[in-house]
């Protein structure tokens, strides 16, 4: 039976921490381990993750806090899996997720990420609505990569460790849109997504979440990242001023 490896980083989540690793301990899946990286957290976070009692939890604690790119691939290097799942400290799995997403990985070989639907949920965990990231297939991968739309949702995934090891994990020329340069890099290399038709992932919407306070960075960084795909792709550097109208249509 093949190791899972969750890959988990934190910063400041008391609030929700605990309902995240409840939802990985409850896996119907089991052979996993978790490895979380807390970022130097200043709140309750690191007592409340060292007050889990389970062998599989492996914690890693920065002495300073060194950002979420820097963190997951300081966490990488203590992933033992063949498969490295991702799971933001405020969001959570349904208890099957992991079960099904590696029965599809094995069953699917030419596939090496695989992301599930969401269910955007508010701080207290009331449900917002579901978002669809739609089944890719391998004929599709080049147009939801060319479009520059996301094909699979970073914290909905389950991801084949070769990829990674390729990769040499995720670029730290992001500090964030950190996923989207990896998705970028990994169609150039030849690796393919594809996402589940379940919902099997709840994506927390708050003020403290990275995505809000680092929005404008995000769009930048995206940004670059899709400038640097079309360089590589097309061997031609897209001018920023038509890579800014681009983003303002989408």
């Amino acid at each position: 039976m093949p190791l899972v490896s969750v890959l988990m980083s934190v910063y400041n989540q008391a609030e929700f921490i605990e309902q995240s690793i409840n939802s990985i301990l409850g896996q119907t899946f089991q052979n996993f381990e978790l490895i979380i990286i807390d970022d130097y957290s200043v709140d309750n976070s690191l007592n409340i993750i060292k007050s889990y009692k389970d062998n599989r939890i492996k914690v890693i604690h920065n002495t300073k806090n060194i950002g979420l790119t820097q963190s997951l691939n300081k966490g990488l290097k203590q992933c033992s899996g063949e498969f490295i799942a991702r799971l933001d400290a405020d969001d959570m799995m349904t208890p099957d997720r992991l079960e099904k997403q590696l029965f599809f990985l094995q069953n699917n070989p030419n596939i090496d990420v695989v992301g599930t639907q969401l269910v955007l949920i508010n701080q207290e965990g009331d449900v917002i609505k579901k978002m669809n990231h739609w089944p890719i297939g391998l004929e599709q991968n080049i147009f939801f990569v060319i479009i520059s739309d996301n094909p699979v949702a970073h914290p909905s995934v389950l991801i084949r460790k070769k990829l990674m090891n390729t990769l040499n994990g995720y670029s730290p020329n992001y500090s964030s849109s950190q996923d989207v340069d990896l998705w970028y890099r990994g169609y150039l290399s030849g690796y393919l997504t594809d996402n589940l038709t379940f919902f099997s992932t709840y994506y927390r919407q708050h003020d403290k979440q990275i995505s809000n306070l680092q929005y404008r960075e995000q769009i930048k960084n995206h940004k670059v990242a899709f400038n640097f795909f079309c360089m590589q792709l097309l061997d031609n550097e897209i001018k920023s001023n038509l890579i800014d109208e681009y983003f303002n249509i989408i």
